[in-house]
């Protein structure tokens, strides 16, 4: 999602009656060339929602990355990277 998209998440849910709880926030964690990440649109976007509803982070998510992602006030994180290098097993 991009902010503007936020804004009009925001903007809708203020004047329609909804049943929406959570915003996935997809993509707003950007991976630096050091391996580290930065979640400046992440937290930038936690702060415009403002509890206003849950929220989810995803995209760019690794066990080195999710303590810092987790530190930007998201409610839940979610990581890819359990399932993707998965290998099958045969039995």
């Amino acid at each position: 999602m991009t902010m503007e998209e936020i804004k009009d998440v925001l903007e809708y849910a203020s004047k329609t009656k909804t049943s929406l709880t959570r915003i996935m926030l997809d993509n707003m964690v950007v991976p630096l060339d050091n391996g580290d990440v930065d979640v400046s649109m992440l937290k930038e976007v936690v702060e415009l929602i403002n509890g206003k509803f849950e929220t989810e982070a995803s995209g760019n998510v690794t066990l080195e990355t999710v303590h810092e992602i987790g530190q930007s006030g998201v409610t839940y994180i979610s990581s890819g990277a359990l399932t993707h290098s998965v290998k099958a097993l045969v039995l």
